[in-house]
């Protein structure tokens, strides 16, 4: 019985690395978010998500920039997270 409980604390506790995840439109971005997102992939950008955990909010965009694709994570202050190329 106390494995079930082991097994069900740790699936509650993996399973809410990211509470939420939502596609949003350019017009529902935090201006300071969208900025970032221009100036550090200017190019085309293809699809933005909202991710929320744990009372963080984190934006995701998907960037075609100079032919080559990048995945951009902006934080909701407009903090640059992380930039890769795909």
């Amino acid at each position: 019985m106390n494995r079930l409980w082991t097994v069900i604390a740790a699936a509650a506790i993996l399973g809410g690395c990211v509470s939420s995840r939502t596609g949003v439109s350019h017009n529902e971005v935090p201006a300071p978010v969208l900025k970032t997102i221009q100036s550090a992939a200017p190019g085309k950008i293809n699809t933005i998500l909202r991710e929320q955990q744990g009372g963080l909010t984190t934006y995701r965009a998907k960037v075609t920039s100079g032919g080559k694709e990048y995945d951009l994570a902006v934080a909701e202050d407009g903090t640059l997270v992380s930039k890769k190329e795909r």
